[in-house]
């Protein structure tokens, strides 16, 4: 029976020495993983160690990248306006003849260069806002030259070249418009 406890002894203490040597190879094994990580060169991909000026670098970047991206998608977005007819910038000028009408549209401006033009009044008997003269020119007065006229609605506001004029007149023209 000694020689049994013996021999349970022996198995005991191999299966323990086994399982403690398994424990150290793993713990070992670990160890050199990591110890392997740790001796990476600091900012390097394995260690991203940065640096102030690297990130202010990155910002500004990114800063510029983003500021192109969105002055050409504005770009983009100012021409499809243009080609569709939003925000006329430019100023036309019109050659209108006696007795011809021009009707306005909401954001119109008119400035009457030459000739004997009245002012028309909207449907809903509003005159035409005169911005120089800081006034109202009510339908039938006379429409002052050089001064800038401002449509606020779409209401068949406009002016109208007198009738008996002897000559034609000139119109510098923003916006939408219609003539009669």
């Amino acid at each position: 029976m000694e020689k049994q406890m013996n021999v349970m002894k022996k198995r005991k203490w191999i299966i323990g020495s086994l399982f403690g040597a398994s424990i150290l190879s793993v713990a070992l094994l670990t160890g050199n993983v990591w110890a392997g990580t740790n001796n990476a060169i600091p900012g390097s991909v394995d260690d991203p160690i940065v640096s102030k000026s690297y990130v202010d670098e990155q910002i500004a970047l990114m800063k510029a990248q983003l500021k192109q991206e969105l002055t050409t998608e504005l770009n983009e977005q100012f021409k499809d306006s243009l080609s569709k007819g939003a925000g006329d910038l430019a100023l036309s000028v019109v050659e209108l003849k006696p007795g011809q009408t021009l009707i306005g549209f909401e954001g119109t401006e008119i400035i009457v260069r030459t000739g004997k033009v009245i002012a028309k009044q909207g449907d809903n008997g509003d005159g035409l806002p005169n911005l120089t003269a800081g006034s109202n020119i009510e339908g039938g007065q006379f429409v002052p030259l050089n001064h800038l006229i401002l449509l606020p609605r779409n209401d068949n506001r406009g002016i109208i070249v007198v009738p008996d004029a002897k000559q034609n007149s000139w119109v510098m023209i923003r916006g939408k418009y219609e003539v009669k």
